[in-house]
């Protein structure tokens, strides 16, 4: 009696016998003879008929055992038509050729693994070029790891919560170079917001100019492209500009020797140009005046040890400790330095350079910083979509186990060890994430302008200049190769030979466990993202329909500056008043939702050892009015008392609680800048911070005559750009000499959360891909559960089952461990999304209708995903289901 494995032994010795042919090639030939002996069984020959037929397509040794030939005896290499490259190990590529064969042999499995695969590893790359941007800040200069700025701390208060500041005391820098021999070099650094520089006649905006000491060029690495650094030492009105300052001010014309005009108060002289500065870099220069100028501009005073008017950057000896120079800082300070600043104690100290980005969120930053917190939040979402992607290859490649059982168990018949059978299932693996990776890197050279855009960043994708993105992309492969194969190599490979073919096969159980575990843990996952997006999503819109305490629609904020010719602006008022869609004007130090300067209350006779601190602000007559305000008690400022001119204060519900008053009306209190008044009034307390933070006890000081830095304006609506127009024209005639700058406060409001409508949308974003990865697993595990149930399926049909019901025979079992994952997720969500609201002094409630909801929005698509194939399978004709197999 014929038997097909015993004639396919026979087959295999007698090519064993030829020394010519390598085992890798003789697995190749007896992988195309099973291929055919399989079509032939198909077409519907018997399996002697069907093995002869295909040993007469493959061909035979000749007697001499030498070469291999066709059955018409034409001859053919010992390769096979796909040459092995000299730098593949001839094993490796016989595990390549099975491996496309079986993408082949089995599509759809194949097309889920390679999508799910490549969107999983575009992401995690996506996040790790941006991680790389954000880790790579300042490390373009060449001395980064001596490069250290002096920062200062304030001991028992805090401004915002913040209690540390990065601008310094003059005298600092000096005397750091004098007293301590660690340090080399130092160099302060100046700005000027929102200024006017003018080149032939015409004026540019600049929303931030920096003034430099010459040895800032000795410090940081910039690279020269014309003209001198000595010009700018020797000469304090000369100015090194950027090749895009230079392009935006002189065109394609040569800069160097040129005059531009700073406010139309001063010229200076272009001594050079450099290279643009780099995006990774925590400030960003384009044009660079010298500090000895900005003190003769502003007669600032940098030995005084009160001011902070710089920031201080010094460079150490190659191989200094500098916690020990923090030392040494510390006792300078207690030595030269005044015990207080204002009613507060503070301490200098020292930060990295390198640091800075990532780890420092100081009051009055060069520039928005990143956090490191936003870096191990998305580094972690990075891990758990690539984890979700592995996943669905080792339940796929589990689901099929049943189908390659048979392969396995022939394979270990005829010799085939444990360990080359992982070796072959770990390689088909590998080579798998190999084409997803080639899938992933075509996504994200697509996806990345947009991706940039939305980080704010110019992240390039090349592997031509990025040695560390080669040696990750390396390592994905191999990384994802080797988990997601894991499983299915250690499970596949331990199958017993025997029983396999006796068609007793054992650990459907632990299969089965193990499959509802990793979709279990796939989907726990999933729904972690969705409650995190509605929860972040809920705080924000919390945030945005708050009502905060003042009004903020229709209201245009306009900035003024620090400027002699904005102290008094009654001319423009006037001049906007006239305006029909103009509804009211007011100038303040702040707008009410960042009012920052910090002091303590004072008034005569109030003891010594008494500290109540405030906030405060100043404010003209039509403020309250304009943002609508609430008075609790007493009245807001008003012409019509003639007292109120010369100071008046309005305190809030929190301070009037911390003075413990009967009455605080008529009560005389003391401005930081010694004027006195009399308290006529309490506003309903207000959210005068961001929401982070609770409120605190606040003043608002009436001095017409002080120097307010903003202008609110409120408008009708109608014909509002024809308003703004007007607006900026009345601007521009009474102060041309800077650029106006408007912007509605409603749109600043919610640009100060900017940080959480990010964390939210990419939340979202990566919520979405990682239900997407889950739901094609759900898919693929659908399919193969309906074709191994095709003959039940079948017989359901033929004993009169409707197409409901057996549908729902094949979605129960998976609703029921997506149903498990919502039990899972739900105390880990809650866990992180607790500890992330309690940043917030107010905040949105975890209440069970979140929980719920995301279930719900997690139960729906997997019931979609799932639902189409088991309708799909409950359709087909009974009859070709019991003729199945």
């Amino acid at each position: 009696m014929f038997n097909l494995e015993t004639a396919i032994s026979k087959w295999r010795k007698q090519l064993r016998k030829n020394p010519a042919l390598e085992d890798g090639y003789i697995e190749e030939l007896e992988s195309h003879l099973r291929d055919e002996t399989d079509k032939n069984i198909g077409r519907g020959l018997g399996d002697e008929e069907a093995f002869n037929d295909a040993v007469s397509k493959i061909g035979r040794v000749d007697n001499v055992g030498k070469e291999y030939y066709k059955s018409d005896s034409t001859h053919i290499s010992k390769r096979p038509s796909w040459e092995t490259p000299k730098w593949m190990p001839v094993l490796f590529s016989n595990y390549f050729k099975i491996a496309l064969r079986n993408i082949k042999k089995y599509k759809s499995y194949s097309f889920i693994n390679i999508l799910g695969l490549s969107i999983g590893m575009a992401s995690f790359i996506l996040i790790f070029l941006f991680v790389q941007s954000e880790l790579s800040y300042d490390t373009y200069n060449k001395n980064y790891n001596n490069i250290y700025r002096v920062v200062g701390r304030f001991l028992g208060h805090s401004h915002s919560g913040v209690n540390e500041i990065a601008l310094t005391r003059g005298p600092v820098g000096p005397l750091m170079k004098s007293e301590i021999p660690e340090v080399i070099n130092y160099t302060r650094i100046s700005t000027m917001n929102d200024v006017k520089i003018f080149s032939n006649d015409k004026g540019f905006d600049e929303e931030e100019i920096y003034f430099v000491e010459p040895s800032f060029f000795d410090i940081f690495t910039f690279n020269l492209v014309s003209g001198e650094l000595s010009s700018f030492s020797d000469n304090p009105f000369s100015v090194i500009i950027t090749k895009r300052a230079a392009k935006k001010y002189f065109g394609d014309s040569s800069p160097v020797g040129k005059v531009i005009n700073l406010k139309k108060e001063q010229d200076f002289t272009v001594a050079g140009v450099i290279e643009n500065m780099p995006f990774n870099s925590h400030f960003n220069m384009d044009i660079i005046f010298t500090l000895d100028a900005y003190i003769r501009m502003t007669r600032e005073d940098f030995t005084d040890w009160h001011s902070y008017p710089c920031y201080t950057y010094v460079l150490f000896r190659e191989g200094t400790d500098y916690k020990k120079v923090d030392e040494k800082l510390k006792i300078l300070t207690e030595q030269y330095a005044p015990k207080s600043h204002g009613h507060a104690s503070s301490e200098l100290f020292l930060q990295p350079i390198k640091d800075i980005h990532l780890y420092s969120q100081m009051i009055a930053e060069l520039s928005t910083n990143g956090d490191i917190e936003t870096i191990y939040t998305f580094s972690s979402i990075a891990i758990l979509i690539l984890l979700i992607a592995c996943i669905n290859y080792m339940n796929l490649a589990t689901a099929r186990s049943a189908n390659r059982k048979r392969e396995v168990g022939i394979r270990k018949t005829i010799g085939a060890t444990r360990f080359q059978l992982i070796k072959q299932f770990f390689s088909e693996s590998v080579i798998l994430s190999i084409i997803a990776l080639a899938l992933a890197y075509i996504i994200v050279l697509l996806v990345i302008p947009s991706f940039n855009d939305y980080v704010g960043r110019k992240i390039s994708a090349s592997v031509a200049d990025n040695l560390t993105l080669v040696i990750g992309l390396t390592a994905l492969i191999f990384f994802v190769g080797m988990f997601a194969g894991s499983y299915p190599a250690l499970y596949l490979s331990s199958f017993n030979p025997a029983k396999i073919l006796k068609n007793e096969f054992e650990g459907r159980r632990i299969k089965l466990f193990l499959r509802n575990l990793l979709v279990v843990l796939q989907f726990g996952i999933s729904i972690i993202l969705i409650i995190s997006t509605v929860v972040i999503k809920g705080q924000l819109g919390f945030i945005l329909s708050s009502d905060v305490g003042y009004k903020k629609d229709q209201i245009i904020t306009i900035d003024l500056y620090d400027a002699e010719e904005t102290q008094t602006l009654a001319p423009l008022k006037n001049e906007l008043m006239s305006n029909s869609n103009i509804l009211n004007v007011s100038s303040s130090t702040y707008p009410p939702n960042a009012i920052g300067n910090q002091t303590e209350f004072d008034w005569v006779g109030k003891p010594a050892d008494l500290e109540l601190p405030a906030y405060c602000g100043s404010i003209d007559y039509n403020f309250i009015d304009l943002y609508n305000i609430k008075i609790t008690k007493g009245r807001n400022f008003s012409q019509e008392y003639s007292s109120d001119a010369a100071g008046a204060f309005l305190i809030n519900e929190t301070a009037e609680k911390l003075l413990s008053w009967e009455n605080p009306i008529g009560r005389e209190l003391i401005h930081w800048s010694g004027k006195k008044g009399k308290i006529v009034g309490v506003m309903k307390d207000f959210n005068f911070s961001p929401l982070h933070l609770k409120i605190e006890p606040l003043y608002l000081f009436l001095d017409p005559n002080f120097r307010n830095y903003l202008l609110s304006v409120n408008v009708s609506g109608l014909n509002l750009p024809g308003t703004i127009k007007f607006i900026e024209e009345k601007f521009n005639t009474i102060y041309p000499k800077y650029p106006f700058k408007y912007e509605f406060f409603d749109e600043a409001f919610s640009n100060a959360y900017k940080t959480e409508q990010d964390m939210g949308n990419g939340f979202s974003v990566f919520s979405l891909i990682a239900i997407f990865i889950s739901c094609l697993g759900l898919l693929g595990l659908a399919s193969f559960t309906a074709e191994s149930r095709t003959k039940e399926i079948g017989i359901r049909k033929v004993m009169g089952a409707r197409i409901s019901e057996i549908s729902y025979q094949l979605i129960k079992d998976f609703i029921k461990w997506v149903l498990v994952a919502n039990i899972v997720a739900w105390p880990v969500a809650y866990y992180f999304m607790n500890n992330w609201l309690q940043d917030f002094a107010y905040r949105s409630e975890l209440t069970i209708w979140i929980f719920l909801l995301s279930g719900v929005i997690a139960l729906g698509i997997a019931c979609v995903a799932v639902a189409y194939q088991a309708i799909r399978a409950a359709s087909a004709n009974p009859v070709k289901s019991l003729r199945y197999e």
